[in-house]
């Protein structure tokens, strides 16, 4: 989960705080965070001597992309895919109509986006702005089958799954996983 952001700093200010931590890179950071591409290296300068910003860099955490992550990271990373919800990504107003809401997207959450794609059209005769959002998450179902292989699994559920002959579900390769997964999609199953 994502700190909070520090007092005294804009929702820009913190993201570019979070970015900075992946790859202490001044001007991508600012990019990412959403400052103008044009001036991203001297607006990441600047923001490292803002005396908020360096505080907050003081306390955020150093991701390393140098060294491969350990197995709590790569869980969590699964975990940020497995329980992602459209509703973590969107509003619904008194209407019932979803809109994007990406202020309250962070680090984590955006993990779980695979596609986002924004288009805006103006009618010439009109001038009407239509606005058109297409969203994908993740998979959900590899990202939880993933996770349910690398569960503990208690002794006693162990030894019930083989006397039911069940026990090679949970022992399977991703390869055989993969293909089984594709034959029960197809109706050739068990």
């Amino acid at each position: 989960m994502t700190p909070p952001a520090p007092p005294g700093l804009t929702a820009r200010q913190n993201r570019f705080v979070q970015e900075f931590a992946v790859d202490r890179c001044a001007a991508a950071a600012a990019r990412r965070a959403g400052y103008s591409p044009a001036s991203a290296k001297w607006t990441g300068r600047d923001l490292l001597r803002h005396p908020g910003v360096r505080a907050a860099l003081h306390s955020a955490p150093v991701v390393s992309l140098d060294r491969p992550p350990d197995r709590s990271a790569v869980q969590r990373e699964l975990a940020n895919l497995a329980f992602a919800n459209l509703l973590d990504y969107v509003v619904v107003d008194a209407a019932g109509e979803l809109d994007l809401d990406l202020t309250r997207l962070d680090r984590a959450k955006a993990a779980a986006v695979r596609e986002l794609i924004i288009d805006q059209a103006t009618d010439p005769r009109t001038g009407v702005v239509r606005k058109r959002v297409r969203f994908k998450l993740a998979d959900k179902q590899a990202a939880l089958t993933k996770m349910l292989a690398q569960a503990p699994v208690a002794e006693a559920d162990r030894a019930r799954w083989m006397a039911e002959g069940r026990a090679e579900v949970y022992e399977m390769d991703d390869i055989v996983l993969r293909n089984r997964q594709a034959a029960w999609r197809r109706g050739f199953g068990d």
